[in-house]
């Protein structure tokens, strides 16, 4: 409006939205644990458990989660009841601790996020570069090579993952295996295995890898999926959102790149994906569709629910996050 100025305050923005969304519905929320919110236009990029309600933010008196339509409410409700019928699944599959460099002369990654662009790679029409009829390996690797995208290590993400498969792994597996020689040799090639939880670690932290799983129906029996990693979001073309991982000897037919584009052919049964990494909650957002990315990608392959960013993250302090968040999870803490 004119004479507007710029907030710098981000509580001054949060009172402000909670006077125009929340404050006119008061009494039909105020006593519900449970929010489940379909947002639309720019609202569905908004933590609405942030907003203050009365004396304290949303999130501190209510569980607060979000849905891409109110018509999915029923499917995912549907789903929850399938998988708990499935017999035998394991607890937690958890990768990270990828190699982006090789050799990176010890630099690492502070945030969870592109470092930088090549010199050469200059601006890049991200829509011009993606055909919409057809989206394979070849388009999305000509499209990230393009962009010049580099990517530093996150040792922050080796130790998550390990400390969270500690959490699920069964004490009396841990202790076998530590013992033996397999154990030995699985741990030294980045492979640690209990009988509730996989961790694959370093040059198993791959696109090729994840692809060999899902096609031996092995992702299908895990109930919580942990992807400690670098992420790629692209408001501009929604396939292209992404988790980045392994880029150094890429498999044929693979470029590190697990795109939303290509998220939809794996069959996931899982209740919770976490992808532990920047951005992973932004997308490109349509009207009456919500944000198109990363979310409504892993919905369609099958999963329940899934914790996401809209931020950068850093990696040291998300590796400590992540192992209380499952720690309260596996505590039975909603």
């Amino acid at each position: 409006r004119p004479g507007a100025a710029p907030a710098k305050d981000a509580n001054e923005i949060g009172r402000y939205l909670a006077d125009k969304l929340l404050k006119p519905i008061i009494p039909h929320i105020a006593g519900k644990q449970q929010w489940i919110i379909s947002a639309d236009g720019p609202l569905a990029t908004l933590p609405f458990e942030t907003l203050p309600l009365g004396s304290a933010a949303v999130i501190a008196k209510h569980d607060v989660s979000y849905i891409q339509s109110l018509s999915m409410l029923a499917l995912l409700k549907a789903r929850e009841e399938d998988n708990r019928k499935i017999q035998g699944r394991k607890m937690l599959l958890a990768m990270g601790g990828a190699i982006y460099q090789a050799d990176s002369n010890g630099a690492v990654a502070r945030g969870r996020h592109t470092i930088k662009r090549r010199a050469d790679s200059g601006q890049v029409d991200v829509s011009q570069l993606m055909s919409r009829s057809r989206i394979g390996v070849q388009e999305t690797g000509r499209a990230f090579d393009l962009m010049g995208l580099q990517w530093l290590n996150l040792p922050g993400t080796d130790i998550e993952v390990s400390k969270v498969a500690s959490i699920f792994a069964d004490a009396n597996a841990s202790q076998q295996q530590d013992s033996t020689l397999f154990g030995k040799i699985t741990n030294f090639l980045g492979i640690e295995t209990t009988s509730q939880t996989t961790v694959l670690k370093g040059e198993h932290a791959t696109e090729a890898r994840l692809q060999e799983l899902n096609q031996r129906g092995e992702l299908a029996k895990y109930r919580y999926l942990l992807f400690s990693a670098h992420g790629y979001l692209s408001t501009e073309e929604p396939a292209l959102s992404a988790l980045v991982l392994g880029q150094v000897n890429k498999a044929p037919g693979t470029d590190g790149y697990v795109t939303a584009s290509e998220w939809p052919a794996y069959d996931l049964k899982s209740d919770l994906i976490v992808l532990s990494a920047c951005d992973t909650g932004v997308g490109k957002v349509v009207q009456g569709e919500g944000v198109m990315g990363l979310p409504y990608a892993l919905y369609v392959a099958g999963n329940k629910n899934t914790v996401l960013s809209l931020w950068p993250v850093v990696d040291e302090s998300t590796a400590e996050f992540m192992t209380s968040f499952f720690g309260k999870l596996k505590a039975g803490v909603p």
